[in-house]
């Protein structure tokens, strides 16, 4: 099949399935040879850019036979897609925000070309083509000032004729036939909706002729070798095969060629990337500012039916700074003022509470319950909110034992007395007081890394899809796991710019403390940025159900926090199991999420 571009047989593709299922190719066979010109006519939809996809191996057909240049597309080696075939899709698919000579040698180095050729090629392209001054941005050229500079050049003689749909368009030439263009298009009409006795027919189904224009000096459509035909013979009695797509090894010149045009949008979208940059920082400023800071400022609404003695001694000991000291004489008043939510809680004491007090430490043996009532302090809170109540329990628990050690140095009594008979040692790990900004610190910085490293990257995707260089990337050769690897190696650079800026917050200004090595530390949050988007896991395992415990633990960001959290307040290091498991964990998702990646791109391209 020396002679033969393209070949196919049998050709079936649709679109859809079940009732909604569309057939476009149905039944096709078609033989192109070389060195002709094949013209593919049709209506809109009748599936000739279909055809010309499957062609360049872009689609895969549902059955038939399909070779193109010798092999099918997308075989092993079989350079289709790639640098074989010429593809121009219906869409301009050009990159807006790069410029001629950056779009020129983006293309030129994914069709492998030297440096000398590509440059060779661009000064023929562009003074070929009359184009403009190779640093101008696509999105900056207009067609019909690149025609108008054409025709009007000094002893220029060059004439230009339009075909176009739109008469708006075909208005901005010198001349323009309006009234034929309308003829034309009601004739069109009137051919489609009526036959020749003008009676009204259903319009048909949009079809698709083929023509072959190829003729040899003496006007002569160019004949098939005999042992071409034998070959397409042969090809025909072999089962109905589809299209495959094999990955190959990634090429480095194709990965560059994409990381140079990433880089070049990154650089065109220069306020975006500042806000990439930036929007982290601002992130954990706001949660070390606003989060794990204790309560302070909390309206308590205080009883003293006591007005001398002990209880005003409480009062006084209570932390000025979390209480808020709101003083009632009525109880039933105080607790009106909780449920309308003017205040926390209540502190009652009673009217005979130091009194009741003595009796209590004196007459241990004797004491009832009327005693024991009254020495004590009444405590009434609203607990809707779990942080605040722990704070005042906290507070108000701590002010009652200083109250004790004043009241037992006032009777020359050892002070300890009135502490509690546990003795709390200094922490293994951590501090006397711990900070929960401290404990949730780890999922937070890993949770703000990972969301923002994805914005760049989808964003990137999606114009680059929109604006057809995806399509034109592929047909070229272009693999998607080059471009996956391409935008990787490009969001690598922000990633360090991110985690750099997040640690120094984090670490230095709000000395959220870390007593490991900060290299394990960079490296686990760098490689989140791989990972999947997840829930944001700083909650301790313990404090779940037992069935959402394994839920969680499925998650990419469960043992990365805790791993990043033995590191900061622990000081482990990678030779700790919690450690190295959260790195074993965020390996295997980081790896698993790129093949997935992979093999997504590569179905929907």
């Amino acid at each position: 099949m020396s002679e033969v571009a393209v070949l196919t047989r049998h050709l079936y593709k649709s679109y859809g399935k079940g009732k909604t299922k569309l057939e476009v190719l149905k039944d096709l066979d078609m033989t192109v040879t070389r060195g002709t010109i094949y013209g593919l006519l049709g209506p809109s939809g009748c599936g000739k850019t279909t055809l010309l996809r499957c062609i360049v191996g872009r689609l895969q057909v549902d059955s038939g036979n399909i070779i193109v240049l010798g092999n099918r597309p997308g075989a092993r080696g079989h350079k289709v897609p790639g640098s074989l075939v010429g593809y121009m899709p219906q869409e301009i698919a050009l990159f807006n925000k790069m410029t001629i000579e950056e779009t020129l040698s983006y293309f030129g180095r994914i069709h492998r070309m030297s440096r000398s050729k590509r440059k060779s090629r661009m000064e023929f392209l562009l003074q070929f083509l009359t184009l403009p001054e190779a640093d101008r941005l696509v999105e900056n050229l207009r067609i019909w000032e690149h025609l108008l500079r054409i025709t009007r050049q000094l002893n220029s003689r060059t004439a230009i004729i339009i075909t176009t749909h739109y008469i708006e368009e075909a208005r901005q030439a010198d001349k323009s036939l309006e009234t034929i263009f309308l003829k034309l298009c009601h004739a069109d009409h009137n051919t489609y909706n009526l036959d020749p006795k003008g009676e009204n027919q259903k319009p048909k189904k949009p079809t698709m002729k083929m023509v072959n224009s190829a003729h040899d000096p003496a006007g002569e459509t160019t004949p098939l070798l005999q042992q071409d035909w034998e070959d397409i013979d042969a090809f025909v009695q072999t089962p109905p095969q589809k299209c495959h797509c094999l990955f190959g090894l990634p090429s480095p010149r194709n990965i560059f060629a994409q990381f140079l045009k990433n880089i070049t949008f990154m650089k065109r979208n220069i306020g975006f990337l500042l806000f990439q940059f930036i929007l982290p920082s601002i992130q954990i400023i706001l949660f070390c500012v606003c989060i794990g800071n204790a309560p302070y400022g909390l309206k308590m609404a205080i009883v003293n039916n006591e007005t001398q003695g002990l209880g005003q001694l409480f009062i006084r000991e209570l932390d000025n700074e979390t209480i808020d000291k709101v003083i009632y004489k009525d109880m039933n008043a105080a607790l009106d003022s909780v449920r309308h939510g003017e205040t926390w809680g209540v502190i009652g004491i009673g009217q005979n509470f130091t009194q009741d007090l003595f009796q209590r430490f004196t007459n241990i043996s004797g004491v009832d319950n009327q005693t024991l009532d009254g020495s004590s302090v009444q405590l009434y809170l609203d607990t809707t909110n779990q942080q605040i109540t722990l704070q005042l329990q906290e507070t108000i628990t701590s002010s009652f034992q200083a109250f004790s050690e004043i009241l037992l140095k006032t009777f020359n009594l050892n002070p300890n007395l009135g502490q509690l008979p546990i003795k709390v040692n200094d922490p293994i790990y951590g501090s006397k007081d711990p900070n929960f900004r401290n404990f949730i610190a780890p999922g937070i910085i890993l949770s703000i890394t990972f969301f923002m490293a994805t914005g760049l990257t989808t964003l990137s995707f999606v114009i680059e899809k929109k604006e057809g260089l995806l399509d034109r990337s592929l047909t070229a050769g272009v693999s998607a796991f080059e471009i996956l690897l391409a935008h990787v190696f490009t969001q690598l650079f922000v990633l360090i710019v991110q985690v750099t800026l997040v640690m120094v917050f984090a670490l230095a200004v709000f000395e959220v403390p870390y007593k490991g090595p900060l290299i394990w530390v960079i490296l686990l949050v760098l490689g989140q940025g791989f990972c999947g988007m997840t829930l944001g896991i700083i909650w301790p395992l313990e404090a779940i159900p037992e069935w959402l415990r394994y839920v969680s633990i499925c998650l990419p960001q469960t043992y990365a926090a805790e791993a990043m959290r033995c590191v900061l307040s622990r000081g482990w290091t990678l030779l700790d199991m919690p450690v190295w498991r959260g790195y074993l964990v965020n390996t295997a998702w980081s790896f698993g999420l790129l093949a997935l990646a992979g093999i997504i791109l590569k179905i929907k391209s």
